[in-house]
């Protein structure tokens, strides 16, 4: 079962996790081209939440990976990513060497942080997403054993031993 959502659509909550490695299609008329998998997503940070920009875009054959922002991004599920590129515009590689950027994958997950409420370290293992409004935000970061099924590809571990809805 995949939770899908179209840009105008009902809110949605995803995991990191279900969503990197996934297929990213480009949607060109009726056909739907590979682009390659996500990677990662990278975020600005303004307002309460950070919001995603862009979609980065992994390819095969040692070609560097692409940028697409997330304004362009037509459907997104636990399966694939659909995005539909406007006329005249084209895909940019991703910049490794911006040092400015902030990557949620790379970053973010794996990473110790701080739980001001217990002053104890935790290890993030899943960020939870938001999409809604054309607009995907970062709304919690998962230290919890079901996050750390989830980021070992053992989700529905997770769900058979604590009732977790995806």
């Amino acid at each position: 079962m995949t939770a899908q959502v179209e840009s105008a659509g009902t809110p949605r909550f995803f995991f990191i996790t279900e969503l990197i490695r996934d297929k990213v299609l480009q949607q060109k008329g009726d056909k739907r081209i590979e682009l390659g998998t996500l990677m990662d997503l990278e975020i600005k940070l303004t307002g309460r939440y950070p919001e995603v920009v862009n979609l980065i875009v992994g390819r095969s054959f040692g070609r560097p990976p692409l940028e697409v922002p997330f304004g362009w991004v037509k459907s997104i599920d636990t399966r694939r990513t659909v995005v539909e590129i406007p006329a005249g515009e084209k895909l940019r590689e991703f910049d490794k060497e911006d040092s400015a950027r902030i990557l949620v994958k790379d970053m973010v997950l794996d990473k110790k942080i701080i739980d001001t409420d217990e002053y104890e370290v935790e290890v993030v293992y899943d960020i939870h997403l938001l999409h809604a409004n054309g607009r995907m935000l970062v709304v919690h970061v998962d230290v919890t054993k079901a996050g750390m099924l989830r980021r070992l590809h053992f989700g529905w571990l997770a769900r058979l031993l604590w009732g977790e809805v995806k």
